[in-house]
């Protein structure tokens, strides 16, 4: 009821966890419906959903698969009120070098990106789709493609600044109880 799993970059907070060893995966879910849902943190970047399964590779996160209710967001390092935000019922993330190269998000998806020009802030887009392909670079997104139905609203910088709290998708919660290494060494001794 009370798992926490750190390792480099990635920190766990779930109800329960199995660890299948042979098949290098790694479960975490719900236990009940009124339970909380896993959070994943790998770098600035946050995932919740109903079950989550991990799939390693020589001891590297290749694929990581997240089933009802489906939340991802990252918070720009330059401005920290900023977070952009996906929900979809479902999500699959690949990985090459502990990095995050591609995510496919399916089923009502929602989204919400930041625009930098220059690595100055320059307004948002809002989005919606069946389903959305993100491609990463050096874990920055490089590319979002929408698929069925896609519609897109761009807000200019002078709507979003100052104003970022009114851009949140309706699931959003910035977890901040990360587990980190030192805290948990704590309780061990």
């Amino acid at each position: 009821d009370s798992v926490k799993i750190i390792k480099g970059g990635f920190a766990s907070i779930n109800d329960f966890t199995l660890y299948l060893r042979d098949a290098e995966t790694m479960i975490t879910k719900k236990v009940s419906e009124e339970a909380g849902q896993p959070v994943l943190w790998y770098e600035n970047s946050q995932l919740t959903g109903d079950s989550i399964t991990i799939y390693i590779e020589d001891k590297k996160i290749n694929q990581l698969d997240v089933i009802g209710h489906a939340f991802m967001l990252s918070q720009n390092n330059k401005y920290k009120e900023r977070y952009d935000q996906t929900s979809s019922k479902n999500v699959r993330l690949f990985f090459a070098d502990n990095k995050l190269l591609k995510a496919e998000f399916e089923g009502n998806v929602l989204s919400i990106y930041y625009l930098y020009e220059e690595e100055e802030a320059n307004g948002l887009t809002k989005s919606s789709a069946k389903n959305v392909t993100i491609i990463f670079e050096d874990n920055e997104v490089i590319e979002v493609r929408l698929y069925g139905s896609p519609s897109s609203e761009y807000y200019p910088e002078k709507q979003v600044v100052g104003n970022e709290r009114a851009f949140t998708l309706p699931n959003f919660i910035f977890y901040q109880n990360r587990p980190s290494k030192l805290d948990l060494l704590k309780n061990i001794q």
